[in-house]
């Protein structure tokens, strides 16, 4: 992997090249949280013609504007994640063979700080072979103490 980081006053660039993908490992026949059929790792497919050598980029994004911390990211490669697609050995016996995607990824989180209040969004799309999704999640919390406690 090789990364840039550009420190500016308008905010940080980090960017991201990985030339080499790594396939994921997976409990064999006898590990533990196994599925309950045998992951084929050497039939590993691959949607990138260049197989494991597709390089991989990301860039992000950040920056504090008064009490917000923002934040960019964009994603473009081979998922980390593999899909799974049954299918059968010779002889007859069911396998799970991973396929490794090409994916689109943008995200967005952003945190707001005040006094003892802080809030935070985090938010992304995808787009990979499932097609196109979006996931947000947000909260508040308050860190003052509800209880107080005085010696005396």
């Amino acid at each position: 992997m090789v990364q840039l980081t550009l420190l500016r006053h308008w905010g940080t660039i980090d960017l991201y090249l990985m030339p080499y993908f790594r396939e994921r490992t997976f409990p064999g026949a006898k590990g533990r949280l196994r599925p309950s059929l045998p992951v084929d790792v050497d039939g590993a497919v691959y949607a990138a013609d260049a197989a494991q050598w597709h390089p991989s980029l990301a860039a992000r994004w950040s920056h504090i504007l008064g009490n917000f911390d923002v934040g960019l990211g964009h994603f473009y490669g081979t998922s980390r994640e593999p899909r799974f697609v049954v299918t059968e050995q010779p002889g007859g016996t069911p396998s799970l063979v991973p396929h490794y995607d090409l994916l689109r990824q943008t995200s967005l989180d952003l945190q707001y700080t005040q006094g003892d209040w802080l809030g935070k969004l985090e938010a992304v799309y995808r787009d990979g072979a499932d097609g196109p999704s979006t996931a947000a999640v947000a909260m508040t919390t308050c860190s003052s103490s509800l209880f107080t406690t005085s010696k005396g």
